[in-house]
């Protein structure tokens, strides 16, 4: 497993010990739903884990078509100040995103410019970054005409916020594929 921005610096241990922790990669709850020509992908897992991110990222870096990723794998309900480490979006990733066929990135919540700030970090062109600081309005910023897959990455917590998001992207995707 590729180590994030700053993994190297904190992890300790040897091969042994990062396999251990490998093996504790907790539970994915997979959903998969098509509207018209898209897909939808929802990834359930646990907040805030490394582990998880990239498990869901790998994933959707295989595909070859074109992808979204809605991300939101922290509780919604949680406040902006419960807690102040983000060691767990440095200790994934994100330079994986930065391919040709992942068009958007949609970072929602109030953790919307952490993911932000994490994907330009990463390399991510800002063109290809999208931020809804409220749930509700991540359903209307899925570039629609550039996607066939949109896969959220989200926390068990945030299912209500998930099926809004989700049932706002179909309705917009049931108008384009009347189009």
């Amino acid at each position: 497993m590729k180590k994030g921005l700053f993994g190297s610096l904190f992890s300790k241990g040897s091969n042994k010990k990062e396999a251990s922790n490998a093996e504790k990669i907790t539970h994915l709850e997979n959903h998969e739903q098509e509207e018209g020509r898209w897909k939808i992908l929802i990834r359930y897992g646990k907040e805030k884990s490394p582990e998880v991110s990239e498990t869901v990222f790998s994933e959707v870096c295989s595909r070859t078509d074109r992808c979204a990723i809605v991300l939101m794998d922290y509780n919604q309900r949680e406040q902006i100040h419960a807690s102040e480490n983000m060691s767990w979006l440095y200790d994934t990733d994100y330079e994986q995103l930065n391919q040709e066929h992942i068009k958007q990135i949609i970072a929602v919540g109030k953790r919307c410019y952490d993911y932000k700030v994490r994907c330009l970090l990463a390399g991510i062109p800002e063109e290809r970054i999208t931020t809804a600081l409220l749930a509700d309005d991540a359903g209307n910023l899925a570039k629609l005409d550039e996607l066939d897959t949109i896969c959220f990455l989200v926390s068990p917590s945030n299912r209500i916020a998930v099926e809004n998001i989700k049932t706002k992207m179909m309705n917009c995707m049931k108008r384009e594929g009347i189009k």
